[in-house]
């Protein structure tokens, strides 16, 4: 199955645009090429054929992980590729914020079984190809993506519905989700952020990401400012 984000014409009426999105206006030109870079760095580190399916996690809650990811989608979208951004971090949901998208149904109605249909619960972006599936998590909180269904099964379905599939997950230190999911992605990004991440913290996220075999891709440094101006990947 493959799933077209939408048409052009579906983008109608949605101008907001996040300050935080490379597509923003005061968006300095030297970020956006900073994600240009980090993309092609990853997927120089990942070899050939991998970088389908990447995830995307905070280090812990100083960092934030959702701004990172649509701006690595952002760019991928641009480049051509056909690209889907979904929200895995079902403990505290913000992309759909950036996006100005509805925040369900999305991801959890997907793993819960009541909706099957993964085209229709991409919402559109300000780019034809690229699409946003939300977290969708009601008013019941979840703290583990894993509890609401087969998370390895839905990640192999969205593998095969665009060229490129980033996806949110949790903080690594703030639950397991990263464990369990990092075995099934081609590679993971680690996000800290610059003087709030100590070292001590980062050396144990990197052990529990060892000791799980997630594939770390990169650890990106980003301030802690509106953008990622020094991205080191």
């Amino acid at each position: 199955m493959t799933v077209t984000p939408h048409s052009p014409s579906a983008v109608a009426g949605r101008a907001t645009v996040s300050p935080r999105l490379v597509t923003a206006p005061t968006c300095p030109a030297a970020v956006r090429e900073a994600y240009h870079t980090l993309l092609i760095n990853m997927e120089l580190a990942l070899g050939p054929d991998k970088g389908r399916l990447i995830a995307v996690a905070a280090l812990d809650d100083t960092a934030q992980s959702a701004p990172m990811a649509a701006n690595l989608a952002l760019v991928a979208a641009d480049g051509g590729d056909r690209t889907l951004l979904v929200d895995g971090d079902v403990r505290t949901p913000t992309l759909h914020e950036l996006f100005d998208a509805a925040a369900a149904p999305g991801l959890a109605q997907f793993l819960t079984g009541t909706h099957d249909d993964l085209g229709a619960l991409v919402q559109p972006t300000p780019l034809p190809n690229l699409g946003v599936i939300a977290a969708g998590v009601g008013p019941a909180r979840f703290d583990r993506l894993d509890r609401l269904g087969d998370v390895p099964a839905a990640l192999q379905r969205l593998a095969h519905v665009a060229d490129r599939v980033i996806v949110v997950v949790a903080p690594v230190l703030a639950g397991a989700s990263i464990q369990r999911l990092g075995p099934h992605v081609d590679g993971v990004l680690l996000v800290l952020t610059a003087g709030r991440t100590r070292r001590v913290e980062a050396a144990r996220a990197t052990a529990l990401l060892q000791k799980a075999r997630v594939p770390v891709v990169g650890v990106v440094l980003t301030p802690s400012g509106r953008h990622t101006a020094r991205i080191r990947g």
